[in-house]
């Protein structure tokens, strides 16, 4: 190869050029069409279009409340409340629906039956009493002085008689000399016995009213 001051240049084949002028076709007609799609300008601007006017769709009508029928009554069910001082003894009870069949039912209207008032019934109440086994020890002696002077009466007194019979306490209801209170006084709370008194068979303290006599032998 036989030196030069430039490059040799190739000479080009034909194929290469049929593809460059194909790729430079290609160019044109997409600019041209690209044209063609923007339309024709009218005074600087491009052509309007009209579009269809926007629909405007109604909203469902609000549902109105079905009329009550005539005749008809709201019912509110409210609860019960006892009246005050009765929360023991008043019952409640309903009528039931559909012969008695026992299921509640949300038709009938409660109501309050007031029960008949039953008194409670009286305690039973005994007194005491004397008991048989000691009735000869219940006259005191005679006080000596007032045997001596002649002086006869009696003495009147409450007793109180405890739950084992004995006696507890003793006051003076009437008497006609200190000696004779004094005298019935000791022997009473030695020698006295009684039948406690009782209240439904229980035996409590009970009083119990007693006249002793003082009577001189002639």
């Amino acid at each position: 190869m036989a030196a030069s001051g430039y490059l040799q240049q190739k000479p080009r084949s034909p194929g290469a050029l049929a593809i460059v002028l194909a790729l430079h076709a290609g160019v044109l007609t997409a600019v041209f069409l690209a044209h063609e799609e923007l339309g024709p300008r009218i005074n600087g601007s491009f052509p309007r279009r009209d579009y269809p006017p926007a629909r405007i769709v109604d909203p469902p009508p609000i549902p109105q409340p079905l009329p009550h029928p005539r005749g008809a009554r709201e019912r509110i069910d409210k609860p019960l409340t006892p009246s005050a001082g009765s929360e023991d003894t008043t019952t409640a009870t309903f009528p039931l629906q559909g012969g008695g069949s026992g299921a509640a039912t949300s038709d009938g209207e409660g109501t309050i039956v007031e029960p008949p008032f039953v008194p409670p019934a009286a305690p039973v109440i005994a007194e005491p009493r004397l008991d048989p086994r000691f009735a000869r020890d219940v006259q005191p002696p005679y006080p000596p002085t007032m045997q001596r002077q002649e002086v006869e009466g009696s003495v009147t007194v409450r007793v109180l008689v405890g739950a084992d019979g004995r006696v507890l306490r003793i006051e003076a209801v009437s008497i006609d000399r200190d000696a004779f209170l004094n005298a019935t006084r000791d022997w009473a709370l030695r020698h006295w016995r009684f039948t406690p008194g009782t209240r439904d068979g229980v035996p409590v303290e009970a009083w119990r009213t007693m006249t002793v006599r003082f009577r001189l032998e002639r």
